[in-house]
């Protein structure tokens, strides 16, 4: 089983929906703030409970079920364009940001923003009133719970004993090599030849998807199409399909903030256990432009350096607080990584057109940057199908 499997979608809460988040005022928080404050939490018919501030959702609300790799059930909402009613403040990306923003706004005493949305912020139901959004995950969840439940329990009774062994192998290697000597002796008959058909028939499987993938990523950025295509719509696919970024990554962390202010579209867990910054502009995004000041060089486009200058800021900021995003990520995700010494990886642009100089250019500017790397989707679309070859070559060798 990969990181997560059986992936579905279904509604959650339709557009302009408005959810509460209770929060505890500040001393330093400014009389008129305070007073919105209070304003809200009477409109909303929220008295007798804390002060809140109410999150509007800007588009409908998608819950995703899947299943982890240890088998469990995960229910997760989905990237959710939010906003707040404090002046200035632009779209949010998500009822967790909000959540966050809202958190950074009055409650200046926390140390640590937000919290599980899940236990602390309010829908209202319009027959039984203001609700935790828990009970509405769990209604929502309800008529698929059967459905996850036999999904799981099936593929346990057709994982074969050595795979789902109650004792933790890693354990086994450490401090009892003659029980796992005992368990590999006892299962290889009849676990080996069932092992190498299941991986044939995965691998078969998995490069007719990423076949599909490809072919569908190639006809999006045809010049005709990709300019109706959104920064959303591409941070949604690539995170759906992360590996085109090769086989060092594990699972995107989508949209975690990573400061007190910066948000890059992912975090990527690498496998040896650290992390690294993606942010993702769209393939008409310009990377470079001619430098008039000297023949036959380029220099990159503002909208490059300004990329740059972004990924520069969030990388600061993950090492600056990564005891706190650690942390956080390990109490959200599950998942242990080190935040220490991030890279930053820039998707942006299309370089299918670029002529011998352009390339050049490129590279001798790409050496510049230290900690950082640019991938134009040419560049990502040219990785994909070499990882499909050598798949490809992999199993023609086996077969």
């Amino acid at each position: 089983m990969t990181s997560s499997s059986y992936i579905s979608e279904v509604d959650f809460l339709p557009a302009r929906s408005i959810l509460l988040a209770p929060v505890t005022l500040s001393e330093d928080v400014s009389p008129v703030i305070q007073g919105k404050v209070e304003t809200w939490t009477k409109r909303h018919e929220f008295v007798g409970r804390k002060p809140a501030v109410p999150i509007i959702l800007e588009e409908p609300l998608k819950m995703r079920f899947s299943i982890s790799k240890s088998w469990n059930i995960q229910q997760d909402l989905v990237s959710c364009k939010c906003s707040i009613p404090f002046e200035n403040e632009k779209q949010l990306e998500s009822v967790n940001s909000a959540y966050q923003r809202v958190s950074e706004v009055v409650e200046t005493h926390r140390r640590s923003r937000g919290g599980s949305v899940y236990l602390s912020i309010y829908y209202r139901d319009p027959a039984r009133g203001w609700r935790l959004l828990k009970e509405r995950r769990d209604e929502v969840f309800e008529p698929h719970r059967a459905k996850y439940e036999e999904l799981i329990r099936r593929y346990k009774d057709s994982t074969p004993p050595l795979v789902r062994s109650q004792e933790p192998f890693a354990n086994l290697v450490v401090g009892d090599q003659e029980r796992l000597a005992q368990i590999l002796h006892a299962n290889k008959k009849d676990v080996i030849p069932l092992l190498q058909e299941l991986e044939d028939f995965y691998e078969k499987t998995n490069l007719q998807l990423y076949r599909r993938k490809i072919e569908e990523f190639e006809s999006n950025l045809h010049p005709s199409r990709r300019g109706a295509l959104n920064e959303a719509y591409w941070q949604d696919w690539i995170y759906k399909n992360s590996w085109m970024l090769g086989s060092q990554y594990g699972a995107p962390l989508p949209k975690e903030r990573v400061g007190f202010g910066s948000i890059p579209d992912f975090l990527f867990p690498t496998l040896d256990g650290f992390v690294d910054v993606l942010e993702i502009k769209t393939p008409d995004a310009s990377v470079l432009v001619e430098d008039s000041s000297h023949d036959s060089a380029f220099r990159w486009s503002r909208a490059a350096s300004e990329a740059i200058s972004q990924v520069t800021t969030y990388l600061d900021e993950v090492d600056a607080n990564r005891a706190t995003l650690t942390q956080r990520i390990e109490d959200k995700y599950s998942v242990e990584i080190l935040t220490l010494r991030p890279r930053g990886l820039v998707l942006m642009g299309c370089s299918d057109a670029w002529k011998r100089r352009e390339k050049e250019s490129f590279r001798k500017l790409s050496h510049t940057l230290h900690g950082i790397e640019i991938v134009t989707y040419t560049n990502l679309l040219q990785r994909a199908k070499g990882l499909v070859a050598l798949f490809q070559e992999i199993q023609t060798r086996r077969a």
